[in-house]
């Protein structure tokens, strides 16, 4: 624009025959001539890096760093870096405003952006504007980086029913052994100096003259399969529903309770087989969709009989009776949690 005008001007007064105007004119149209190509040269040969972590999680803030370099010349001035797609991203993501970038060298900046939605997230390309030297223009240019990031899902607060529920038999196994009669348990052995003296049996040190302390095992925890239903209901009870099984998994790794995620999508755990990796089922709760062929049921039946059947924890978004019932009959201890009403926040807290 700026050209523009000082071209039309310095041909009208050419035309007038104005000559200390038509001076001024084209040492003016000089002046922006050189101000563009300064503007350009300062954002020439610029390379951007994007540290974007593999791995966010819905509602938590996640750090993304940049490193700008440039190669031999002067130093690069006033640049502001942008992300081209900030889609999808709270907040939109500002103009970093970045230190002069020495020749030769790097400078680097940083910006903390939060995922409203779980899925693969691709961002785009960058650019790097800059109005250096005089303001007249502001030169840009694009560098792409095709970066993508897994936002796995929101995860709430356990409360103490949930703790409870989930550890089950051994845990009132391990409670039962500090007040229960040994006989009831595996037997005494010998008291030996560091050893809990509530677990002192004082019929049986009586009856032999020394110091006997019950001798106990607590009952091994059986495998907990934790099964999301088909999200049959609003999306936003399907995202309630990710949410708490997401809680339920990462409180078992805390208890140290064997947990398996069974969605019914192909990709279960076959019996038998070695468990996943500690972050798969995670992953895989970030990409599932409501129902899209899930078949739930049929994976969790799959994995049930023996003599010690796994028990199941059903997350639903809506009544499901038969469900309860199918498994039951395979032997299975069910427990149904409705991510779709209220009572959900007597084992789940902190979801939206």
């Amino acid at each position: 624009m700026h050209l523009l005008f000082l071209g039309v001007f310095a041909l009208t007064v050419w035309s007038l025959g104005e000559n200390l105007l038509l001076l001024l004119a084209c040492l003016s149209l000089g002046g922006v001539g050189v101000a563009y190509g300064l503007a350009r040269r300062n954002v020439r040969g610029l390379a951007v890096l994007r540290r974007l972590p593999a791995r966010a999680r819905v509602g938590r803030p996640t750090p993304i760093g940049y490193q700008v370099a440039r190669g031999r010349g002067p130093p690069a001035v006033g640049l502001r870096l942008s992300e081209c797609e900030p889609r999808g991203l709270r907040p939109a993501p500002a103009d970093l405003e970045l230190g002069p970038v020495p020749g030769g060298g790097s400078v680097g900046a940083a910006l903390a952006v939060t995922f409203p939605r779980r899925g693969r997230h691709r961002l785009g390309a960058v650019e790097v504007a800059s109005r250096y030297p005089f303001g007249l223009f502001e030169a840009r240019v694009q560098v792409p980086l095709p970066d993508e990031t897994l936002v796995l899902p929101r995860e709430g607060r356990a409360t103490l029913r949930l703790r409870e529920h989930l550890r089950g038999p051994r845990h009132r196994a391990r409670a039962a052994a500090h007040t229960r009669g040994a006989e009831e348990l595996y037997g005494v052995q010998e008291f030996r100096p560091g050893d809990d003296p509530r677990r002192l049996h004082w019929k049986s040190s009586a009856r032999r003259g020394v110091l006997v302390r019950t001798q106990w095992r607590a009952e091994p925890g059986r495998e907990l399969l934790v099964v999301l239903g088909p999200g049959r209901g609003p999306p936003a009870a399907f995202e309630r529903a990710v949410s708490v099984a997401a809680t339920v998994l990462r409180e078992c790794r805390g208890l140290g309770l064997p947990a398996h995620l069974v969605l019914g999508d192909g990709q279960d755990r076959p019996v038998g087989r070695a468990p996943p990796p500690p972050a798969a089922p995670l992953a895989r709760l970030a990409l599932v969709r409501p129902r899209r062929g899930r078949q739930p049921l049929r994976a969790a039946r799959a994995r049930l009989g023996g003599p010690r059947p796994p028990a199941v924890l059903w997350v639903a978004t809506g009544p499901e009776p038969r469900v309860a019932r199918a498994l039951r009959v395979a032997g299975a201890v069910v427990t149904v949690l409705r991510a779709d009403q209220p009572g959900i926040r007597r084992y789940v807290r902190g979801l939206s």
